[in-house]
């Protein structure tokens, strides 16, 4: 559903009718919203998908920054403190209040706060802001939904992302304190729970400075340490005698009807935020398992890019290139990892050659079909850990960035630098493609990495019939669905 409600925004409000710009802007506001709406913070309805909408820019006036995530919420904030009577110029009163009753919950570890505790946030605000009284204070949050009753003597947010924002914007504004930057080395390394990756998703758009990208940086070289890095070179090679052949390119007949098909099955599957493997609470000591280690990565990756692609130009120079190199550096260290383990472990084999047994082939033959899922396994975790990476970081400010990684060999960087080139609205680099291709001509794992990277690129990209032909002919296999592409002098058929 959100995708049709934002392909219908761009249709009757923006009014775009060129293809190219269309897909471009549909792209945009997908990933923007998946961003900002896709965290179960606010209520799935469509009210929130359309301020958000709203606050996007396009041809009507913006109310927030373009694309700011923490902006939107707080908006959303706002709004409500105005309805509830709050002037304009007085809103900072109750802001900064429910930023010290956010970091009271916070230091408390529990998800409301008693009576007694707002007095001492009351005593605390009045010591270092301006003196009022408690009442007053919690009347106002109450009459603005923001508190509300979680027992006779207690107060609870009404809504998850209220806790996030405000402890977020506090951690911003101590930013220098001890507790605070132990506070946040502790959550960077443990993003893989909930509420560690939503705070500092919300804390990167109130700083952006050398301590919270350091202290990302370092949990990003923690992860799966010992392990050595992908090498595309050596590590896909190894697989290559197990891969079938190269199979079709399956081109979908229109980039809108493949974002439709997307969405209808991710509405059907659920998997919206529903199951994303986080965890509620801190693992003991030794007890953090690799996928905890991935998640971290994951979300790690969710929030750079984030910050990245929509506020680049508040990132100093000196930061991008360190933490972006992290990234992809922990990303090889990962798919190195996963593979490695995958064809080192016997069981795995073994088991799947037990659940064929008395399927009428010889063992010959099943250890063949045996090494080909091995092969394919392998194949699905480069190609998806590529794309996750791509998702995250790309965009036509980050490109350059991109360009610049000298981190991992030359192979694995330009190989990042393709996915991220594909995953923007611009002319398919076909140069890069026949390098990389050339570069690894014997290898049949990467190159249908490559292939599936334009797939994907041609799937949810309008691209012209020229391309689709040639990449048909990088690749030496058929294209269904060509002749089925059709537009209109730049409109949308």
């Amino acid at each position: 559903m959100r995708g049709a409600l934002i392909r219908r925004w761009i249709e009757k409000v923006e009014e775009i009718e060129d293809i190219e710009e269309f897909v471009a802007r549909l792209d945009y506001l997908e990933k923007s919203a998946n961003v900002t709406l896709g965290h179960n913070l606010v209520p799935r309805v469509p009210q929130m998908l359309l301020i958000f909408l709203e606050s996007s820019g396009g041809t009507t006036p913006s109310k927030l920054e373009n694309g700011a995530l923490a902006n939107y919420y707080q908006y959303l904030i706002t709004e409500f403190l105005l309805t509830a009577g709050v002037a304009r110029d007085e809103l900072s009163v109750p802001l900064s209040f429910a930023q010290i009753v956010a970091h009271a919950m916070f230091g408390s570890g529990r998800k409301f706060i008693t009576t007694e505790e707002l007095e001492v946030c009351n005593d605390e605000f009045n010591e270092n802001f301006v003196p009022g009284g408690l009442s007053a204070r919690l009347g106002i949050l109450r009459k603005a939904n923001i508190l509300v009753p979680y027992d006779a003597s207690s107060f609870e947010w009404r809504e998850s992302y209220f806790y996030y924002l405000f402890l977020g914007n506090y951690f911003a504004r101590n930013i220098e304190s001890i507790e605070v930057k132990t506070a946040i080395r502790d959550m960077a390394q443990h993003l893989y729970v909930r509420s560690n990756a939503n705070t500092l998703l919300f804390l990167t758009h109130y700083d952006r400075g050398a301590i919270v990208f350091g202290e990302i940086t370092e949990a990003l070289n923690s992860l799966f340490t010992g392990e050595q890095p992908l090498d595309i070179a050596v590590d896909t090679k190894r697989f290559a005698s197990m891969v079938r052949g190269a199979g079709t390119l399956l081109i979908r007949s229109d980039p809108l009807v493949a974002r439709q098909e997307r969405d209808r099955q991710r509405d059907t599957d659920g998997q919206i935020d529903e199951h994303d493997g986080m965890s509620d609470a801190k693992r003991e000591e030794g007890a953090i398992t690799m996928l905890d280690e991935v998640i971290v990565l994951f979300k790690s990756s969710e929030i750079i890019g984030q910050v990245l692609k929509e506020q680049y130009a508040t990132v100093t120079r000196n930061l991008r290139e360190p933490i972006l190199s992290a990234l992809l550096s922990a990303y090889l260290r990962a798919v190195g990892a996963l593979i490695r383990r995958i064809a080192n472990d016997k069981r795995l084999l073994q088991s799947w050659l037990d659940s064929r047994s008395g399927d009428g082939k010889t063992p010959a033959e099943r250890l063949t079909e045996a090494q080909q899922l091995i092969a394919s396994l392998v194949q699905m975790f480069v190609f998806g850990f590529y794309q996750k990476l791509a998702d995250s970081v790309a965009s036509d400010k980050t490109l350059d960035l991109v360009k610049r990684l000298r981190n991992a060999s030359e192979l694995e960087a330009k190989t990042l630098l393709l996915a991220c080139e594909l995953n923007v609205q611009r002319p398919i680099p076909f140069a890069l493609i026949d390098e990389l291709l050339r570069a690894v001509d014997d290898d049949p794992i990467y190159k249908s990495l490559v292939k599936n990277l334009v797939q994907v690129r041609v799937a949810l990209f309008n691209t012209k019939a020229v391309e689709i032909q040639r990449l048909a002919n990088i690749f030496e296999i058929s294209v269904k669905g060509l002749n089925a592409i059709s537009f209109v002098e730049g409109q949308r058929r």
